[in-house]
């Protein structure tokens, strides 16, 4: 990213990061903020922001109507998602359908919600996103993200990427970094199912209403991680959030975790930036949250950011172990990285 016109990399911490879009969103725009950004722009299948501005607006507002359509589809069977992208369209008239639909729109909406609820001072921009999110066709300008990871686990090799990412990411294969999937935490995800009582599961995020009950007796069928998450999986429970409940057992991240570490931005955590442009250094030494470029363990910071720190570290040391040589504690000796782009 900075070799390729990016100035400045920050880090979404992991608590904000696993959570449901609008955790997400209101954590990557918090973000933004305190780096006094005065606009945004994200892909989008509408590729309009007037569409996607109104569907923001009556999600915030919340009409009886759509409450009442809400209740029902719920009462339906229907996921969360599916419930409010019908009672939307029930109410929305005269906006797209695929304004409810499409993730990308979904995300863009979320990401117009959190500038509102907060009342950043920030526009939102939108591109139009080319080819379908989920598309594995190969033969397109700008392939998809599942293409290009598809091409990659069926050995066919990096494509569909700038040259400057493409190098980085085989050199990374090269040295067993990788590539990285699902299954290659199978067996600590299983482990850990199999190894917590039943009521346990209960405690996680999103484990509500049987599932995880669901996936804790799963674990117990199966030894593999694709027929575990066939068998949770259902129309009310989509995959989406079966992920993130995984990623929660995984990280043994519990609901109080979630909650002390997702109220409020607590640092911002710098990757990378580009040196060349003085303005980044006037950027980051304006801000009010803590600005971390290095780390190290007798930090001082408030016991919340404490939490939320750590709990990036240990990802970290999670994911690495993915990896056929790896140690914990990257996050502790891997500077930021700096570069000096003159444009």
């Amino acid at each position: 990213a900075l070799r390729l016109g990016v100035d400045l990399v920050v880090e979404l911490p992991v608590a904000w990061a696993i959570r449901s879009a609008a955790y997400f969103a209101d954590g990557a725009v918090g973000l933004l903020a305190q780096l006094g950004a005065t606009s945004i722009c994200f892909g989008s299948e509408a590729g309009q922001i007037e569409p996607l501005s109104q569907a923001a607006e009556l999600l915030l507002s919340e009409p009886d109507e759509f409450r009442e359509q809400l209740h029902a589809a719920l009462k339906q069977g229907k996921s969360f998602a599916e419930a409010q992208g019908s009672a939307l369209r029930a109410v929305a008239h005269g906006l797209p359908d695929n304004i409810f639909s499409e993730p990308n729109n979904t995300l863009g909406i979320q990401y117009i919600q959190a500038i509102k609820r907060s009342g950043f001072d920030i526009t939102p921009l939108t591109i139009k996103r080319e080819e379908h999110y989920h598309s594995l066709d190969r033969e397109v300008r700008l392939p998809s993200a599942r293409a290009i990871r598809a091409a990659i686990h069926s050995g066919d090799g990096v494509f569909g990427m700038p040259d400057t990412a493409a190098a980085i990411l085989k050199r990374r294969f090269a040295d067993g970094q990788g590539p990285v999937d699902w299954n290659s935490f199978a067996d600590m995800l299983l482990y850990r199912l199999r190894s917590m009582p039943r009521a346990e599961v209960e405690h996680y995020p999103e484990a509500g209403e049987g599932l995880g009950t669901r996936l804790w007796e799963a674990a117990r069928r199966t030894h593999q991680l694709a027929d575990l998450i066939a068998q949770v999986k259902t129309r009310r429970f989509p995959l989406t959030r079966l992920q993130r409940l995984l990623c929660y057992v995984l990280l043994g991240v519990n609901v109080p975790l979630l909650s002390a570490t997702t109220k409020e931005l607590l640092y911002i955590r710098v990757l990378g930036i580009n040196k060349a442009n003085p303005v980044v250094g006037s950027i980051l030494s304006s801000c009010d949250l803590p600005v971390l470029t290095s780390l190290s363990r007798d930090m001082v910071l408030s016991e919340q950011a404490r939490l939320s720190l750590e709990l990036d570290i240990w990802a970290t040391d999670c994911f690495s172990l993915a990896w056929h040589d790896s140690q914990a504690g990257l996050d502790y000796f891997r500077k930021f990285l700096v570069v000096e782009r003159e444009d």
